[in-house]
């Protein structure tokens, strides 16, 4: 039984697609289907049912599934006990929302770069959707994301921190010297705000709505530095993430507004596919990011 074959079987498997697992695997989609009916032809049962453009796993394919896994998973094991006694090397492709990547990732990158020279490490930013949408479809190997406790079936979660979410403004803004600060002052300010559809900033617009209150940001963007930036010009007020401003917090440039009538927390996670082996080099990064980050697990 070829171990490529039986690779085939996984992608048609978990994509529900021969074209997209011809294009994640770098065969033809001939190919991929010749592999199939040759893993179909050595187990003596049909595998797939390919009606229209549908693709479903029929109850061998299920059955033979679960094997599969098992019998790759061994086969990775084995290789990298041959290895133990060398230092992580290959490829890491890590996908991260913005936000994280610019704020808690950069001293993590330099040290482990420093630390394990050989590993290759990429890293793919982009909305919370989309680190989903490529771990479902191995198209990297771990996701570092930021939004409600999430855990789902055919994800492995290795870490998860809860991170609070606050009003921030520049520590020489006139509007420090109003005194009981509410919401509604900090709404009539100028707002700077990540774009739509980060989970914070949809649980905060969830909030308002209970209360029959909107935002109105006189500027969305996705980029935290220059929200940053603009903050620390004394140009309005944000809301993000404690992680993003906490340095700047502690040197006295930032100041957090006490909104008692706000609390929006999130998870900072990381998870990898549960089909996915922990390679040296995942299991390294994850090591290190706990030691920074002081996760727990």
């Amino acid at each position: 039984m070829e171990i490529r074959n039986m690779k085939a079987f996984l992608n048609v498997a978990e994509l529900q697609s021969f074209t997209k697992a011809a294009e994640l695997s770098g065969y033809s989609q001939s190919a991929i289907t010749v592999q199939i009916k040759q893993l179909e032809k050595e187990l003596g049962v049909q595998l797939f049912e390919r009606i229209g453009k549908q693709v479903k796993l029929t109850n061998y394919g299920e059955t033979f599934l679960q094997q599969a896994i098992v019998i790759l998973k061994e086969i990775e094991i084995a290789k990298e006990i041959v290895h133990t006694n060398e230092a992580p090397a290959g490829n890491l492709d890590i996908g991260v929302i913005e936000s994280l990547s610019t704020s808690v990732l950069p001293d993590i990158l330099i040290e482990f770069q420093q630390k394990y020279p050989h590993v290759s490490t990429t890293i793919k930013t982009g909305l919370n959707s989309e680190m989903y949408e490529m771990i479902k479809n191995n198209q990297i190997d771990l996701i570092y994301f930021l939004d409600e406790k999430l855990n789902f079936p055919k994800w492995i979660k290795v870490l998860e921190k809860e991170e609070p979410i606050v009003f921030v403004t520049s520590s020489k803004n006139p509007f420090l010297n109003h005194k009981d600060i509410t919401l509604q002052m900090v709404l009539e300010e100028p707002l700077i705000l990540s774009e739509k559809g980060l989970s914070y900033r949809y649980d905060l617009e969830q909030y308002l709505a209970s209360k029959n209150m909107e935002l109105h940001p006189v500027l969305e963007i996705g980029n935290t530095d220059v929200i940053l930036k603009l903050i620390l010009n004394n140009y309005g007020i944000s809301f993000l993430p404690y992680y993003v401003v906490q340095e700047l917090v502690e040197q006295g440039e930032l100041t957090i507004l006490d909104i008692k009538e706000v609390n929006v927390t999130m998870w900072s996670q990381v998870v990898y596919h549960k089909n996915k082996l922990l390679t040296p080099q995942m299991k390294a990064f994850i090591d290190m990011l706990k030691e920074h980050t002081k996760y727990n697990e």
